[in-house]
């Protein structure tokens, strides 16, 4: 009798899953950003999963809800009524991270992840975040800010490093990059990530993920170039985005990955589908 009731709990508790790929769309509430641009990227977030779905690769993927996180909303009421706004997102993310889904975290900011990082970290694990994007994320403030995830993170889990990818040097100060390297981070600026330097970057990339148990992945769409052009010769090349995608996928170390977006010619891009297309083969 025993032995019925642990198959019954495993097939209740611990299905076979078809599709491994977790999406979650997350709206979070935060400084300097105003309420209009909130709602707006709220709205845009909120149907970012049907569009999705609506793709030839939506098969290798499941909803796993979307989630506004409104601790800094300013009005006393949200002008929209979202069922999921008063559940806890974390507790979520770490269900499919114990049934050993993937979660795909599609964001309006960098700074969702800060939540979740005590769930990841496990005794003596070196957990290593890829950050692919223009920016540092290393804004010195005592209060959370957009651009300030990095700093967060290194400052309060020693566990952590960071290996940047793609910074302008026109969008980071000497001063920032100085922090950064006090804090032990690694990166390679915008120029280097072209395909003249794929080899520079797979090697950067291997040694960093050689000194990591698990990796985090974060992704800033509006720092990807739609096309190439002299216009964006400053963004980054979705080409080199997926080679360092792909090489951070095949070490078998990725606990999650986020895409972070909060306009709809960002979220709503052909930057966005080959990115989630990648992953979803990846984990069929």
């Amino acid at each position: 009798m025993l032995s019925v009731f642990k198959q019954l709990w495993k097939r209740r508790y611990h299905p076979v899953m078809d599709n491994k790929l977790s999406v979650f769309t997350v709206c979070e509430a935060i400084k300097p950003q105003t309420n209009a641009q909130f709602e707006d990227a709220e709205s845009l977030l909120d149907t970012a999963y049907d569009w999705l779905s609506a793709q030839h690769y939506s098969h290798s993927m499941r909803n796993a809800g979307h989630f506004p996180i409104l601790t800094a909303y300013k009005s006393e009421r949200p002008y929209f009524e979202n069922p999921m706004a008063g559940h806890d997102f974390k507790e979520k993310l770490v269900e499919q991270l114990t049934i050993g889904a993937m979660p795909l975290l599609i964001s309006n900011c960098h700074e969702a992840l800060l939540d979740v990082f005590p769930s990841l970290l496990i005794e003596r694990e070196e957990v290593g975040i890829i950050n692919i994007n223009a920016h540092l994320l290393m804004d010195q403030c005592l209060d959370l800010t957009m651009g300030s995830m990095l700093h967060f993170a290194l400052n309060r889990f020693n566990e952590c490093r960071a290996f940047n990818i793609g910074i302008d040097g026109s969008k980071c100060d000497k001063k920032q990059l100085e922090y950064a390297e006090d804090m032990g981070c690694d990166w390679l600026m915008a120029d280097e990530v072209n395909y003249r330097g794929r080899a520079l970057l797979k090697e950067q990339l291997a040694r960093f993920i050689s000194h990591c148990d698990k990796l985090v992945i974060t992704i800033d769409l509006p720092s990807i170039s739609k096309h190439n052009s002299s216009s964006e010769k400053r963004k980054l090349d979705i080409a080199m985005v997926l080679r360092a995608l792909r090489q951070s996928l095949a070490s078998n170390k990725v606990l999650l990955i986020q895409l972070v977006g909060a306009q709809e010619q960002h979220i709503y891009s052909k930057a966005t589908q080959l990115l989630v297309q990648e992953i979803g083969e990846f984990y069929q």
